[in-house]
Order: structure tokens, then sequence, then C-alpha cells
């Protein structure tokens, strides 16, 4: 009799399992789908917006349409990761590899981090700066430039 037993043990474990894992999935999904981004500059900034091209470009020290602009990163890794993804199209560790090479052969270095704190002050402080916000941390006083709740703007 226990040897009937354990196959439907494992069978309604393996299911639970399954469920759960679903479940979580989704949620992770929707909670990633809600986390939209901003990229921000000064409210009084000369530009006006930014396609997702020119943002990568910016931020990946690939040339600009306003050569004004200075990208500034983020210190907090799941908001990072999420730009960079999400804005960029590459992964961190992508990134990462990017800017090795950038420095290697002399051709750029990496944007400076700043944590959220310090993201309204850099705004005020130094004109031309661009960063990005999750999209209920929209600093006061700021514009923004690309939302990824937009959708594409190219």
């Amino acid at each position: 009799m226990s040897g009937i037993h354990l196959p439907l043990f494992l069978c309604a474990r393996f299911i639970g399992i399954a469920i759960t894992s679903a479940l979580v999935l989704s949620l992770s999904v929707s909670v990633a789908a809600a986390e939209g981004i901003l990229i921000v500059a000064q409210q009084d900034a000369e530009v006006t917006t930014l396609t997702r091209e020119e943002a990568a470009n910016l931020f990946l020290g690939l040339g600009s349409t306003n050569s004004r602009l200075i990208p500034i990163d983020r210190s907090e890794q799941p908001l990072r990761e999420r730009f960079y993804r999400d804005v960029i199209g590459l992964s961190a560790a992508s990134v990462r590899a990017h800017w090795a090479k950038q420095v290697f052969t002399g051709r750029g270095r990496p944007p400076a981090r700043i944590s959220k704190t310090d993201v309204k002050q850099v705004l005020n402080d130094k004109p031309g700066a661009v960063t990005y916000v999750a999209i209920d941390q929209l600093p006061a006083h700021s514009k923004v430039l690309l939302s990824t709740e937009q959708g594409e703007q190219e």
C-alpha cells in the first residue's frame, strides 16, 4: 500500500511546486512591468526628449546628439540592472564588459554613480546631468526625457 501513496504524494508535491512557481513568476512579471524607468534631467534642461537609442548611446559613451548631456549612473543594483535591460537592451555583465573594453582601450570611462539620496542634488547642481529613476521616485523640479511606460519612442 505504501507504494501506491508514494507516487501520489510525489505527484501532489510536484504539482504544488509547479503552481507555486507559476504564481511567483506571474507576480514578478507583473511587478517588473509596473516598475517603469524614467530618464530625467533638470527641469530647465535644453533637451526635451530622448529615444531609447539616444539614451543607450549616452550611457554607453557612444556619442550623443547633445554633447552637453552628462550621464549619471545609479548605485542601486536592481534599478541599474533594470535600466540596462529595459533601456539599453544589455545585461549588467555586458555593460561591465563594454566599459572594461572602453577603459582598456582608452576610449572612455563609465558614468559616475550616485545613490537615490543624491539624485535631486546632482540634477540641481550639475547642468546637463541625466540620470534615471524608478517611475515612483520622480524628483521635484526635474524633466522626464524618456519613460519606459510610454513604450518605444523612436
